[in-house]
């Protein structure tokens, strides 16, 4: 299945690097009759319209986005922004409470990349779960811990699920 210029556009602004930069300005350059309305609602279910967004401005590309595309990649980039922070605030706070009752938790794909400051700006990367490597003779504890932290039986159900 051939990519057409939105796929292309779309794929471009994947990822926080150069080289996509490069290939998004091009992808700019060459397909100026672009779906942005389209693409603004797939990047969102994607759930990759504030990295779109963010590369979109480094390149100074968000002039050619028209304003209702616009608003939607800005706001999902404010939206995904606040989830960041508070995400990152209550990650934080989960691994100080397992820590101090002696329990090594490893945050692992998006905690770890969010936890780290990988990405360059608050809401880059979308999560919606808490992926922690733990032992297992410690998964009774956590899942005490992660319910006074005020996590529900529902979110601490995927731990057992591991």
């Amino acid at each position: 299945m051939p990519f057409d210029a939105n796929d292309k556009l779309l794929l471009d602004g994947l990822l926080p690097a150069e080289a996509s930069r490069l290939r998004l300005r091009r992808a700019l350059a060459d397909a100026p009759d672009l779906a942005w309305d389209s693409i603004a609602a797939r990047a969102e279910r994607m759930l990759t319209a504030p990295l779109l967004r963010f590369n979109l401005a480094a390149v100074g590309g968000l002039d050619a986005v028209p304003a209702s595309a616009r608003r939607q990649l800005d706001e999902s980039s404010r939206t995904w922004a606040a989830r960041h922070l508070g995400y990152v605030s209550e990650a934080a706070r989960l691994l100080a409470a397992m820590r101090d009752a002696g329990i090594d938790a490893l945050p692992l794909k998006g905690a770890a990349l969010m936890l780290g400051e990988s990405y360059p700006q608050p809401g880059l990367r979308a999560a919606v779960d808490l992926d922690l490597l733990l032992d297992p003779s410690d998964l009774d504890r956590a899942e005490a811990i992660a319910e006074r932290c005020g996590r529900s039986e529902e979110h601490t159900s995927e731990l057992q699920s591991r």
